[in-house]
């Protein structure tokens, strides 16, 4: 929980860095209208939240979901670190989708412990980016720079959490 936190509290100074003056922390989902037929993985739960909503210029609500996996662990064995980023993406796309659907778009930032970024999270912070310098010449410095940022607080928070875990095992 800790590591999540971590990147959250990131891609939301990201958003505001990037000019965006409404982005909220763990926003409440609308229930799901009565006779609504979701997917089986539609998070259902009334306290369902996302983790940040977005306020776009175009007056719709962005939604997002962060994840760190670790593309090394087991489960992803044989996979690619982008292929598991990628089905990461499709798991948090069908937990979420239907339920923000009414309210606006949701795209999951999905990255690894070791910073790369999964294709929706990657976008999302391409999209920032350009809002802050949509015609400098820099402007792949500057978006190769936010995305810097982003990796370096999944590294931060794996690291935390690991030397977190690691003094608590420790016999005393």
């Amino acid at each position: 929980m800790r590591r999540h936190n971590e990147v959250m509290r990131a891609w939301k100074r990201y958003f505001e860095k990037a000019g965006y003056r409404t982005v909220h922390l763990e926003p409440v989902l609308r229930a799901l209208p009565p006779g609504a037929n979701p997917r089986t993985a539609t998070n259902t739960a009334p306290e369902a939240r996302a983790d940040l909503v977005v306020r776009g210029d175009d007056g719709c609500n962005h939604y997002y979901d962060v994840a760190i996996i670790d593309t090394s662990c087991p489960t992803y064995a044989g996979k690619t670190a982008i292929k598991a980023l990628s089905d990461y993406e499709g798991i948090k796309n069908k937990t979420y989708a239907d339920r923000v659907a009414p309210l606006g778009s949701f795209a999951p930032l999905v990255c690894s412990v070791y910073g790369s970024l999964a294709p929706s999270a990657a976008a999302s912070a391409h999209l920032a980016a350009r809002r802050v310098d949509p015609d400098r010449d820099e402007r792949d410095a500057l978006l190769d720079l936010h995305g810097a940022m982003i990796r370096v607080a999944a590294i931060k928070a794996a690291s935390l959490c690991l030397r977190a875990r690691s003094w608590a095992v420790l016999p005393r």
